[in-house]
Order: structure tokens, then sequence, then C-alpha cells
């Protein structure tokens, strides 16, 4: 991963990374102001290409099933889907998981990450004790550890 972070007016932060796992290009602002944060953000986007969300979200619904390209689609998506859980990402990561291929379901784990949730730990269970692939339990695996360890899925 590669990032890059500007200070900019009235203390925001800029801050900009290329993913290692998808190759996209991210930004994030951050203000102690909410209204300064819309405000930078909307700067950054007119001049930036920027993906929709419609267009995150249909690059997986049309990538083949088994592909690298729904592999690095879900990941994008969930990179680009908002901090808070999003059950349109996922409904996806639910389906990749189910995919034939071992990169779309390792795929799936990892975008779990990008925005982790409580309502994530029974799919990550499920993928950690019955996932085909070794590889891919471990990684649930992991996650799991993870979530624990910050305090995501505790009540």
């Amino acid at each position: 991963m590669r990032s890059v972070e500007w200070e900019i007016t009235g203390g925001a932060r800029l801050r900009f990374f290329r993913d290692g796992a998808t190759g996209g290009s991210c930004f994030f602002v951050e203000a102690q102001y909410s209204e300064l944060c819309l405000s930078m953000t909307r700067h950054a986007v007119a001049g930036i290409a920027v993906y929709t969300r419609a267009e995150l979200l249909n690059a997986f619904d049309i990538a083949a099933h088994g592909s690298e390209e729904r592999s690095r689609a879900l990941l994008l998506a969930a990179l680009g889907a908002p901090p808070a859980h999003d059950a349109d990402v996922h409904r996806r990561i639910r389906e990749a998981l189910g995919d034939s291929n071992v990169g779309v379901r390792s795929a799936a784990v990892h975008a779990m990450s990008y925005s982790p949730a409580s309502e994530y730990i029974p799919v990550l269970r499920d993928a950690a004790t019955s996932d085909p692939d070794s590889k891919v339990r471990e990684e649930a695996t992991e996650l799991l550890d993870v979530f624990a360890q910050v305090g995501i899925g505790e009540m």
C-alpha cells in the first residue's frame, strides 16, 4: 500500500492511498468539523475521477463468477462502502463466500476487514469452520481473532 497525507485548511487532513490488493486509489478527509470535511471532500472529488456507489456494486454483479475481476470488484466495493455496516456490500460478500473460486472467497474475507462490523461474525465463523480451502479457513479465523481483540461482536 502506498499512502500520502497532506495537512490542509483549518487543520483538516487529506489522506490518499493506493490499495495493494485492488490497485484502487482512495482518499479520506479528516476534520474536526463535519462541514469542513464535506467541503474538502467536494473539492477533492471535483478534481478526481470517482466511482459511484452504484458503479462499485454493479462491477461485482456483472463480473464472471470465479474470476479475478470479481475478487477485485468486491474489494473495491467494500473499500468504497461507508464506515458503518452496509447491507448491499454484506450481501455481495455472502455471495462471494459461496463462489467456487478460492480467490473470490478469500477476497470476501478480506473485504470484511475494510469496514469491520459485528454483522460479519456469523459468516466469518461459517467460513472459518466450513470453507473447503484451508487458506480461507485460516484467514477467516485470523479475522475473527482481530475482531475479538478490538471488541467487535462482544455484547
